[in-house]
């Protein structure tokens, strides 16, 4: 194929090692924060953006929009369990500009009536 080319290293890829939290069992009204490290595995610059998060409990912030090759970013999603009770998951979506184009991050667990 001319003018097409197969290497993996000119891919624009983000690894994440985890995007999944389980925080167990928390009592209502806690709230909880995860931190997720983002790292630009390419040669290439990486744009990444919150595209939406799960209800407003849920609180999503990046600390960088932008990566340069090799430069990891943090993700700090925090979900505010007031008014929950029983199994919970919230998530947040990124979007960027690499070959995955959205990545999904998830805090789960179990919120128990506070006495």
């Amino acid at each position: 194929m001319c003018g097409q080319t197969n290497d993996k290293k000119s891919a624009m890829e983000l690894e994440v090692k985890n995007r999944k939290y389980n925080f167990g069992d928390v009592k209502q009204d806690t709230l909880i924060s995860k931190t997720f490290i983002l790292k630009n595995v390419s040669k290439r610059d990486i744009k990444l953006n919150i595209s939406s998060t799960s209800c407003i409990c849920t609180e999503a912030k990046l600390n960088k929009n932008s990566l340069a090759p090799n430069e990891e970013a943090q993700l700090i999603m925090k979900f505010n369990t007031e008014g929950k009770i029983g199994e919970s998951k919230v998530y947040t979506i990124i979007d960027s500009n690499t070959e995955q184009q959205f990545y999904r991050f998830l805090i789960f667990g179990n919120v128990i009536k506070k006495e």
